[in-house]
């Protein structure tokens, strides 16, 4: 059995070497060498995955599959499976997408889970075996959200499996040292460009999605510079080691870097801002930030060379969105509350004082009626003010 699991790695590893080392030599996203920095810290996790965690989390999914046998209602995936399979897959590509995506962002969020996540972004030399520095609970935590939806509609594990590799293939293609530029096709198709920037030092960067970057423009979180950031990993200390890196989400952690925070950095009193596009967004004069107003907050991103209004257009349009929805909402309220203060006014809703006036007959009967009805009226009027 071990001397299976070895030779599978070993396949697996020359599969993705003649796979992917062409495409990093032929459009490198920066010029380094195959054997960068911390490159046995990444073939040691790439092992690991192939030769120690794979089978575990493979057993794992069995489990939880088997569990959601009993726990989902038969009738649902009755209907599931009563749809053509070509629905049944897109279907259950954008749900795993939808998954993968608040799950990401839930890993950046919460301080629980990004101390096992930070342990992929530590990574401070992106190539397709980068990709494999992830610690095993992570993992299992990532594949359990692809697989979930699936799960839920009665898949088995060897009916996804050609999904799972194709997953597989493209998470490494991601985060491969590759700039491949494919111009509108990224908006539909996720590529390295767009993940790199997710690898950036900051760590609410965006760029959460997966297969495609819908979830990113659908939730404002799109960002794509037209150029590589200037450095990756992250701004806090993390060893380089792979046994101390499985240790260290178990190790005590100083509350300045393991809380939730996000990167924000408001602005000060002696910062001049000036506009740099028309998205809304502004720059500080003499820096290479963007500020994108928010509700509460001033997000910084930097742009490294240039101010690019790209790595704010996702933000930009569902901002764009929310305000015109807001006062189209606006607008229809004013135009109700305004028919309802112009409407006929009946006659008892009327001011007998008014009536008067409009009327004006000055006879001593109809007077006598007038004093009569703001009698009346005041009678009428006083308790309920008073309840008022």
């Amino acid at each position: 059995m071990l001397s299976l699991s070895i030779l599978g790695a070993g396949l697996s590893f020359l599969f993705l070497v003649v796979l992917f080392g062409p495409l990093e030599k032929l459009f490198p996203a920066k010029g380094q060498p195959f054997l960068r920095p911390n490159w046995w810290t990444d073939l040691a996790f790439f092992l690991g995955q192939y030769l120690v965690w794979g089978g575990g989390v493979l057993a794992l999914l069995t489990l939880v599959r088997r569990w959601l046998d009993g726990a989902v209602p038969s009738g649902f995936r009755d209907v599931a499976s009563s749809q053509p399979w070509w629905l049944q897959a897109i279907e259950v590509i954008l749900l795993s997408d939808l998954f993968v995506y608040w799950g990401h962002r839930l890993q950046h969020r919460i301080g629980f889970l990004w101390r096992f996540h930070s342990i992929h972004h530590s990574a401070e030399h992106l190539d397709w075996l980068a990709a494999h520095r992830e610690h095993p609970l992570d993992t299992i935590y990532t594949i359990g959200l692809i697989n979930l939806p699936a799960f839920l509609m009665g898949f088995r594990l060897e009916t996804i499996a050609g999904l799972l590799a194709f997953r597989g293939l493209w998470a490494i293609y991601i985060h491969s040292n590759v700039r491949l530029p494919i111009g509108p096709l990224r908006m539909l198709l996720g590529a390295p460009e767009l993940h790199h920037w997710h690898h950036s030092r900051e760590r609410d960067a965006g760029n959460y999605a997966n297969i495609s970057p819908l979830m990113d423009l659908l939730f404002g979180t799109y960002r794509c510079p037209n150029q590589e950031p200037p450095a990756f990993g992250l701004n806090e200390p993390l060893p380089q080691n792979y046994l101390a890196q499985l240790i260290h989400p178990f190790r005590p952690k100083n509350s300045l870097t393991d809380r939730n925070h996000r990167q924000d950095v408001p602005l000060s009193r002696n910062d001049s801002i000036q506009s740099t596009d028309g998205h809304g967004w502004t720059q500080i004069k003499g820096s290479k930030q963007l500020v994108c107003p928010r509700e509460g907050s001033h997000e910084m991103v930097n742009t490294g060379s240039t101010a690019s209004s790209e790595a704010c257009l996702g933000k930009s349009v569902f901002i764009r969105v929310h305000l015109w929805l807001s006062s189209a909402w606006f607008r229809l309220s004013s135009q109700a509350k305004d028919r309802q203060l112009l409407r006929p006014v009946s006659a008892q809703d009327q001011d007998p004082l008014d009536v008067a006036r409009t009327a004006g007959t000055r006879d001593q009967g109809n007077e006598a009626r007038i004093i009569r009805r703001i009698f009346l009226f005041e009678k009428r009027e006083r308790p309920r003010q008073i309840s008022q």
